[in-house]
């Protein structure tokens, strides 16, 4: 595996996520779409807009069922090559459904370096860190790689559900930590 820094974003990062931001903007393969939309609005000189709304979101998110998420990046010779969203309500919205615990992105360039299961360790780790010992991870049916990956962390394929928002069937794996 390559070696990455995965942590939060600091002011120093700018560049960096503006290109990856460009880069999630730019990829148009089947499962892009997610980071597409996640970024489709953002302008560029809203960046410490940005590091306000993600600090904000870690422990007091404005809207009430909004859960409590940290945004994790990964970085690969300054370069920014993923990221992940550690949720920690899954009471709130509908994360036990749909969400879960964990979601991720990894653009196109990127893909194929392990860069997503080694997010996925590193997430877990903090899980653990904070007493939460089994997550919740969902993900397309078509999104083989994805499914692949969180199999070999030792996700357990619980059942399937139908998200009538995306119009996708979701794979639901619950990960004990503990084994």
């Amino acid at each position: 595996m390559s070696h990455l820094e995965i942590r939060r974003l600091t002011e120093h990062d700018e560049q960096a996520f503006l290109n990856y931001v460009e880069a999630c903007k730019n990829d148009f393969t089947t499962f892009g779409h997610f980071a597409r939309h996640r970024y489709a609005n953002f302008k560029t000189g809203n960046y410490k807009q940005l590091l306000r709304e993600l600090e904000q979101v870690e422990t007091s998110p404005k809207n009430w069922n909004q859960s409590r998420q940290i945004s994790y990046f990964a970085f690969k010779a300054g370069k920014i090559v993923g990221s992940i969203r550690c949720r920690f309500d899954l009471e709130k919205d509908d994360l036990l459904l749909y969400g879960g615990h964990i979601g991720y992105d990894v653009p196109e360039f990127a893909r194929g370096q392990h860069i997503a299961e080694e997010m996925c360790q590193f997430a877990f780790e903090h899980y653990l860190s904070v007493n939460i010992t089994s997550i919740l991870v969902t993900i397309d049916e078509n999104n083989f790689a994805s499914r692949h990956i969180i199999e070999k962390l030792g996700g357990q394929l619980n059942n399937w559900v139908y998200d009538s928002e995306d119009q996708a069937i979701l794979a639901r794996y619950w990960i004990n930590l503990l084994k």
